[in-house]
């Protein structure tokens, strides 16, 4: 595509924010990537002279306003740099340096008030190199590589929060997408989709960001198993209650039922003990008075 524009972020922690940006703003007298000054043809551009400045003021004021300062492993430098292809860029050229310079600036300036809107990371400032390129075989320029740096401080100051930390690839992805908007009406269009970002970090820091998004997901599962268990112990104890308390309402029952039984048993021992005595009163007396009677009669008494 030959009027394409693009966009690759990187992020930094504070440590090396001081050199990323020496380098954006061209503060080093020796830049490995900066073609001989005989060949430049043109200026590169910025918003301040001095990013890092600014970039620090920003984080002192953010770190005020969330009442601490920031962890020591904690990303806040993001810098996206803006690619532009060199044809169209040529194209633009036609207008006149200086036109092109205003128009861009505009656009870059659109551009990063639309992402702290839409993101909430802060702009630091950005600066147009115009300086880098490849060179032919006979040290005569072949190409020039267009772009900006456009820097963020990881902080939105109305949520006080790092908006890094909830950005996902789609967002990264959705960033092309703006870029494109802002910059179609200079005829650029949108850089090919990737399958992934992970071009657009460096390594180590797109394995700690896997790493991250690893620990989180094990820390909610973790969450999620203890919430778990503290619902089965609720429930087992729960149920150990029931249990006994079934238990122990069926040993009162029977017990009171084994009463119950022992005082019917009873009480029909001994009505049946006085009706056994009874009848065998009235048998002894009934014999009695028959002896009686014999004797007087003189027979023999019977037996019954």
């Amino acid at each position: 595509m030959k009027n394409f524009c693009s966009i690759n972020a990187k992020y930094y922690k504070t440590t090396k924010a001081a050199g990323v940006l020496g380098h954006v703003n061209r503060q080093f007298s020796d830049n490995k990537n900066a073609l001989p000054k005989e060949l430049l043809k043109y200026e590169n551009f910025k918003s301040s002279e001095n990013l890092n400045e600014i970039f620090n003021e920003k984080l002192k004021k953010a770190e005020d306003s969330k009442g601490k300062k920031f962890q020591k492993n904690a990303n806040t430098l993001i810098d996206c740099v803006l690619v532009f292809s060199e044809d169209q860029f040529n194209e633009n050229l036609k207008y006149g340096y200086s036109t092109m310079k205003v128009a861009m600036t505009k656009r870059i300036e659109s551009f990063q008030a639309e992402i702290k809107e839409k993101y909430g990371l802060e702009p630091v400032g950005f600066e147009f190199h115009l300086d880098e390129g490849t060179l032919n075989p006979d040290g005569t320029l072949k190409s020039l590589n267009p772009h900006a740096h456009l820097s963020f401080l990881n902080y939105d100051f109305k949520t006080k929060t790092s908006p890094l930390r909830k950005m996902k690839r789609n967002d990264f992805s959705n960033m092309q997408d703006i870029l494109a908007n802002h910059f179609k009406d200079m005829d650029y269009k949108r850089g090919e989709k990737k399958k992934t970002t992970a071009k657009h970090l460096e390594k180590d820091e797109y394995i700690k960001e896997k790493q991250k998004i690893l620990a989180d997901e094990l820390l909610k599962t973790e969450n999620l198993l203890m919430a778990l268990k503290a619902n089965i112990r609720g429930f087992v104890g729960n149920l150990r209650k029931y249990i006994v308390s079934t238990i122990h309402a069926e040993k009162t029952a029977y017990i009171h039922a084994e009463s119950v039984k022992n005082d019917i048993f009873d009480e029909h021992d001994k009505s049946l003990k006085e009706i056994m005595e009874k009848v065998s009163f009235e048998t002894d007396k009934e014999l009695k008075s028959d002896v009686l009677t014999n004797k007087i009669k003189g027979k023999k008494p019977q037996r019954p």
